[in-house]
C-alpha cells in the first residue's frame, strides 16, 4: 500500500511538471501581451512561443567535427534541470488550493512586473526618466 501510494504520488509530480513545461511559453506570451498594451502596441499573439518552438525544432542541428562534447549535452542538461526544478515544486500533492495560491501568486507577480515595465516605458516616452 505504501509502494503505491509513493508511485501514485511520482506520477503526479511528473503530470505536474510535464504541465508546467507545457504551460510556460503561454505564461511567457501573456506577459508579452500584456506588456505590449501596456505600451499600446499590439504585441505578438499569445502563441508566438509555440510557433517560436516548432520553428526551432524543425531545422537541422549544424555539428563541425570541431564540435565540442558539452555543446552536444547542454540542451539535455538544460531540460532534466527544469524537470527536475518543476517536479520539487508544491502543487497536486499538496491539494488543489495550495496549488491554485502558488500559481496565483506566480501570475500576479508577473502581471505587477509587465504594468511597472509598461509604467516606466511610458515615463521614457514623455521624456520623464523613473
Amino acid at each position: 500500500m505504501i509502494l503505491e501510494n509513493e508511485l501514485l504520488q511520482l506520477a503526479l509530480g511528473m503530470a505536474q511538471a510535464v504541465l508546467l513545461l507545457l504551460c510556460a511559453p503561454l505564461v511567457t506570451g501573456i506577459v508579452k501581451k500584456v506588456k505590449a498594451w501596456m505600451q499600446n502596441r499590439i504585441g505578438s499573439s499569445i502563441w508566438q512561443e509555440y510557433y517560436d518552438i516548432r520553428k526551432w525544432w524543425g531545422k537541422p542541428t549544424m555539428l563541425t567535427p570541431y564540435t565540442s562534447i558539452t555543446f552536444r549535452l547542454a540542451p539535455c542538461v538544460y531540460f532534466l534541470t527544469t524537470f527536475a526544478a518543476a517536479c520539487m515544486l508544491p502543487g497536486f500533492l499538496g491539494g488543489w488550493r495550495r496549488f491554485c495560491i502558488c500559481i496565483s501568486a506566480g501570475l500576479g507577480t508577473l502581471l505587477y512586473g509587465s504594468f511597472l515595465d509598461g509604467c516606466s516605458h511610458r515615463l521614457r516616452r514623455y521624456g520623464r526618466q523613473p
